[in-house]
C-alpha cells in the first residue's frame, strides 16, 4: 500500500498546483509536500536532481592492478582515478598503492576478502606491509599490556560528492575514511551509496571483474546464525576471529599496484 499512496499524495499536488495556476494563484500550495516527502522516505526512494553523470567526472591518475586468481597469471585492472571528486580520499588510495604510508603498507600482495556477487568485491585483507601498530598501556589494576591500533584511523576525511554507484565498476572506499581498504561493484549498486564515497571507476580489465565476481563463495549455514554467533564472540573478544562468510574460495591477490599520471595535489594532503 506504500507505492499507491506515493502517487497519490503526488496527484493531490499536482492538483493543488493546477487549481492554484487557474484561479491566478501564482504561487503553488505546497502544504502536501511534507506528506509526499515523508512518503518517499518511507518508501526509501532518493531523489536528487544533483547526481553527476560518471561521462562528466575527470580521470586524473590510475592505479594500475594486476590481479592473479586462484595463482595463475595477473590480469590487469586498471582502474581511473577522481582526484578532483575526493582529493583526500584518492590521495590516500594511491599513496597505499605506492607504497608511502607507514613505510611499506602498500596492495601490492593484499587480497580479496569479500565477494557479493553483483553487489561488491572488497579489497580489505593486507600481507605487504601492516596496517596496524603495536603500543603498550596500562589495564585497570595497572598491569601493563600491549594491544594492536588500526593505522587507518589517523587517515579520515570529510568528503562527499554527488557520484552515484550507478554504473558498473565503480571503485570506492568508506565514507570518513579510517579504513585503506577499497571496493569495486561489479554492477550497478545504490546500496553502496551510503556507506562508501566514490574515488574512481574501472576503465578496462571489467572482463577480470566479471572472473572474479563470479568465483564460488562460502556461505551462510541453513539456520542463518554463522555470522551472528561469530559477532557476538568478537564483541566479547576481539581478538575472535569473524566466520568467513562471502569469504572468496578461490585465492584472488594483487600482485602488483602501479600509479601512473598522478595529478599534482596540494603539499597538505601528501602523507
Amino acid at each position: 500500500m506504500i507505492i499507491p499512496l506515493l502517487f497519490i499524495h503526488l496527484l493531490n499536488l499536482r492538483a493543488i498546483c493546477v487549481s492554484s495556476l487557474l484561479t491566478s494563484n501564482v504561487k503553488c500550495d505546497l502544504s502536501n509536500l511534507s506528506k509526499v516527502l515523508a512518503c518517499i522516505t518511507v518508501c526509501g526512494i532518493t531523489l536528487s536532481a544533483d547526481a553527476v553523470s560518471i561521462e562528466n567526472v575527470k580521470v586524473t591518475s590510475k592505479a594500475l592492478l594486476d590481479l592473479s586468481i586462484n595463482r595463475k597469471a595477473p590480469e590487469r585492472v586498471e582502474i581511473g582515478v577522481f582526484g578532483n571528486d575526493a582529493p583526500v580520499a584518492t590521495k590516500i588510495f594511491l599513496s597505499v598503492c605506492e607504497g608511502t604510508i607507514n613505510g611499506d603498507l602498500s596492495y601490492d600482495f593484499s587480497q580479496v576478502s569479500r565477494i557479493k556477487k553483483n553487489k561488491r568485491i572488497d579489497i580489505y585483507k593486507f600481507s605487504q606491509g601492516s596496517a596496524q601498530k603495536q603500543e603498550t598501556y596500562l589495564d585497570e589494576v595497572g598491569k601493563a599490556r600491549i594491544r594492536s591500533v588500526d593505522l587507518a584511523a589517523n587517515y579520515v576525511n570529510q568528503e562527499t560528492n554527488n557520484l552515484r554507484h550507478d554504473f558498473d565498476g565503480a571503485v570506492s572506499v568508506p565514507r570518513g575514511g579510517k579504513s585503506f581498504g577499497f571496493t569495486i561493484a561489479p554492477r550497478a549498486n545504490p546500496d553502496l551509496d551510503k556507506e562508501n564515497l566514490i574515488i574512481g571507476e574501472v576503465l578496462s580489465g571489467m572482463e577480470t571483474v566479471e572472473k572474479v565476481n563470479n568465483i564460488p563463495v562460502s556461505r551462510e549455514d541453513i539456520l542463518g546464525t554463522k555470522g551472528s554467533f561469530s559477532s557476538l564472540g568478537k564483541g566479547v573478544d576481539p581478538r575472535a576471529k569473524l566466520a568467513a562468510v562471502d569469504r572468496p574460495l578461490q585465492k584472488v591477490q594483487i600482485v602488483r599496484c602501479v600509479v601512473e599520471e598522478t595529478a599534482s595535489l596540494p603539499s597538505f594532503l601528501k602523507f
